[in-house]
């Protein structure tokens, strides 16, 4: 009785875990890798901590790094880099752009977008420079526990988004279970706000 007991608590604890973990996807439109063919127009690279030195932090750093790679295989010619100065002095999209001049990228190839400081506003202000570019694909760059989220913000602006995600590379553990649960708790307030918009649209 007591093993039955101990693997019904089990249960009752997984549950809702498994709930809290995976729930959102199957509720909310699903992020898609680039596909093959004709390239996107432009990488949009979403901003992270950069360092009180002016470098890009842990994070930041391989998100630059996979975009990078991403370029140098042709999946898209240019890069957009997003973010403003939000956790120090340095403004993000300059740190990014900086460290893909001295990885060779060209100047000619690199954009920068400074003023967003949240993942919905690098979906609203890089949005508005790719229309005034006309350019209508992009492949959002981010961490890979971040991709769902960001994706679900680029959604619904009359342009063509694709994923690419990076894996935070000498992030400590502790580091990724923290931002895996954050970006869990923050897209279930998306899934909360997407059924509030639709219980005013139809009340």
């Amino acid at each position: 009785m007591l093993l039955v007991a101990i693997a019904v608590l089990l249960v009752l604890l997984l549950i809702p875990l498994a709930v809290f973990l995976h729930g959102p996807r199957l509720l909310l439109p699903h992020p898609r890798p680039p596909p093959p063919g004709a390239p996107p127009d432009v990488l949009i690279v979403l901003g992270c901590r950069a360092r009180q030195d002016g470098t890009p932090g842990i994070v930041l750093k391989s998100r630059l790094d996979h975009a990078i790679a991403l370029h140098r295989a042709g999946v898209a010619p240019r890069l957009l880099m997003t973010g403003a100065a939000v956790y120090t002095k340095h403004v993000e999209a300059e740190v990014m752009a900086r460290y893909a001049l001295e990885q060779g990228v060209p100047e000619t190839a690199i954009l920068r977008e400074p003023d967003a400081t949240n993942t919905l506003e690098n979906a609203i202000r890089s949005a508005a420079m790719m229309r005034s570019h006309g350019w209508r694909r992009a492949v959002i760059v981010t961490t890979d526990c971040h991709v769902f989220r960001a994706s679900q913000m680029f959604a619904g602006r009359g342009l063509e988004y694709f994923t690419s995600g990076a894996p935070p590379t000498g992030a400590s553990l502790r580091t990724r279970l923290t931002m895996m649960l954050w970006e869990r708790y923050l897209i279930w307030r998306v899934v909360k706000r997407r059924r509030e918009q639709r219980r005013g649209i139809h009340a």
